[in-house]
Parts: structure tokens; C-alpha cells; sequence
């Protein structure tokens, strides 16, 4: 069983919005996905002819989860606007007060868009540049996993699209290009963290249009 509470606040003016939400659960039996003690105590891996893997389980606790996220939006009908976003989650074992192994850290996000009604047969158009910051998750217990949380890291986004008319036709155009700088890192919540990093420099072009 479950038993929630959630609550959202926001506010709209004509230059500005803003949202921040709150939420709390507590959970019955919840399925907790964590690493495996042998009986020993220790973290338990299973030796193969492939190799060594580290074994998971699935276990019934009761468990509580609550957070914020929201964001503020400046000027985003105008030519240059800004949005500043974030989210934090805790996650607690009930008879252990103890972090849940896979909680997301905090994160927060700054992007600074331009806005370009019309160039040349171009509209719509903007341009979009964020800068996401991720936290090390230190409130989990390190010896209760394969592998430390990963450090805290920085990434730097560029994205553009647009809208073009081609023969009768409105083309939307795009372009994203994810981690720029090619930054190493490794998310807390992926489990190919164990193993190696996340994805570089990622470029991305996409185009659709009416008919």
C-alpha cells in the first residue's frame, strides 16, 4: 500500500513564470532493487566462465520518498530568455532511516535561449545553450554497493531549431548536441556505471514537415 501527498505551486506574469512542486510517499513493502549479501556479510558476485558479475535482489521494505523540483522561466517570448531549473529526491529505508541505493542526486540546469521571429525564409527560430550540473550522491552508504557513487559533473548542451518554407511546404529543422565538451562522467542511477562511462559528444539532426 501507499500512501502520497503532493502539492505544486506557480506563479505567471507577463515576463516571468515559475513552478515548484513538493511531494512525500511512504510505501508498504516497497520492491527494493540493491546489491546482495552473501552470509558472510559481504557484497556477493557470481564467478562464470564470462566472468565476474555482481548479484542483485529484489526485497519487500517499507520505504519513504519525498522531494522538490520546479523551475523559473525569464523573458521567454523576448529575444533572449533564460530558464533556470532543479530537482532533489531522498529516498529512506523506514527501519533503518538509511538512503536508498539508486536515488537520484540533485541536479540543477541553467539554459539561456535567443529567440529570432523571422531571418529570411527562416522563423520560429531559437537557439539554445544550458549548462547541467549533477551532485556526487554522498548520503548513500558506499559499502553497500559494488562501487563508490560517481563523482559530481558538469555538462554543456547547444541545441537550435527552426522553422523553413520550401515549396509549399513548412519544414521544422533541428540540431542537438548533447555534452559539447566531451566530458567523462558516470550516472549514479545508470548500472553501466559499473562498468564504464556514459556517452560522449552527441550529435543529433532532425527534420519533419507538414503535409
Amino acid at each position: 500500500s501507499t500512501w502520497s501527498a503532493s502539492t505544486t505551486l506557480g506563479a505567471r506574469l507577463d515576463f516571468m513564470s515559475t513552478e515548484i512542486s513538493g511531494f512525500y510517499s511512504y510505501v508498504n513493502d516497497y520492491i527494493y532493487f540493491a546489491p546482495e549479501f552473501n552470509e558472510n556479510g559481504q557484497l556477493h558476485y557470481d564467478v562464470t566462465i564470462q566472468g565476474t558479475w555482481p548479484r542483485y535482489s529484489y526485497n519487500p521494505i517499507d520505504a519513504t520518498f519525498y522531494g522538490v523540483d520546479g523551475f523559473v522561466e525569464v523573458g521567454m517570448e523576448s529575444p533572449l530568455a533564460l530558464r533556470l531549473s532543479g530537482a532533489l529526491v531522498r529516498a529512506q529505508q523506514v527501519d533503518t532511516t538509511e538512503q536508498l541505493i539508486g536515488t537520484p542526486p540533485d541536479e540543477i540546469e541553467l539554459e539561456v535561449m535567443s529567440n529570432i521571429e523571422y531571418l529570411g525564409p527562416l522563423h520560429d527560430s531559437q537557439i539554445g545553450f544550458s549548462v547541467e550540473h549533477v551532485a556526487e550522491q554522498s548520503r548513500v552508504d558506499s559499502a553497500a554497493d559494488f562501487a563508490p557513487p560517481p563523482d559530481a559533473y558538469t555538462l554543456f548542451h547547444v541545441r537550435a531549431e527552426t522553422q523553413l518554407e520550401l515549396w509549399g511546404n513548412e519544414f521544422n529543422v533541428g540540431i542537438d548536441a548533447n555534452n559539447i565538451l566531451n566530458t567523462k562522467y558516470r550516472e549514479y542511477t545508470s548500472l553501466i556505471r559499473y562498468y564504464a562511462d556514459q556517452v560522449g559528444r552527441d550529435i543529433r539532426f532532425r527534420m519533419g514537415f507538414r503535409f
